[in-house]
């Protein structure tokens, strides 16, 4: 892993899209498996090149690192996992909403999924942590971002077992209808019809109105 000092030398190098590569003997069974970067901490934010202006804005008040879970053979996701407070989490990227790929497109941000620690969190809701943090980036100067969206995703299923490398506390109650039900009530979310994902179902997009957009 590239270390901290290396960050502050080296003008390329950017601390929010430096991912965790991973390497594994081709004659192991393969097993999902989540790879993790260094803390990012909002004292410190001036000290290394950033290459999303948001994320930087983001840092400034959430601690951050990079992450690299491999989910199968040959496909892994990258995403930053900012610390809402209280081990209350969410993961977020830049993702073309067109093809569900990651992108350098600073126009539209994924949340991948917001979850509590289940040995560390402080008891309090995330919801509202989680809202705090999209109202922060509604006060970004000149912000570059038009929308922020997600999907319902159901982690309890064995199909999701890769995200419970996270760490995160299962909510046996969270299906995918009530996590669709409490992203357009609390969020203000909206089918994103003309967007779709892999499912053939329209992303929710989330109620987002920055302040100071980017002209």
């Amino acid at each position: 892993m590239v270390s901290k000092k290396y960050f502050s030398v080296c003008k390329y190098m950017f601390v929010d899209t430096q991912f965790p590569k991973v390497f594994r003997p081709t004659f192991l069974d393969f097993e999902p498996s989540i790879w993790w970067g260094f803390d990012i901490k909002p004292e410190e934010v001036n000290d290394y090149p950033f290459r999303h202006p948001h994320n930087k804005w983001l840092a400034r008040r959430y601690p951050f690192k990079t992450n690299t879970l491999e989910i199968y053979e040959g496909k892994a996701a990258m995403s930053l996992r900012w610390h809402l407070g209280g081990s209350c989490y969410v993961h977020t990227n830049t993702m073309n909403p067109a093809t569900s790929e990651f992108d350098d497109d600073d126009r539209f941000l994924y949340l991948v999924m917001a979850y509590k620690d289940k040995d560390s969190w402080d008891g309090k809701n995330l919801l509202p942590r989680l809202k705090n943090f999209i109202h922060w980036l509604e006060e970004m100067p000149s912000c570059p971002v038009e929308a922020v969206y997600c999907r319902a995703t159901n982690c309890n299923p064995h199909s999701q077992r890769h995200l419970r490398l996270t760490n995160m506390k299962l909510e046996p109650k969270a299906t995918k209808q009530r996590l669709d039900k409490c992203y357009r009530s609390y969020f203000g979310a909206t089918d994103w019809d003309e967007y779709l994902d892999g499912d053939g179902i329209p992303f929710l997009k989330l109620r987002f109105e920055p302040k100071n957009p980017k002209k």
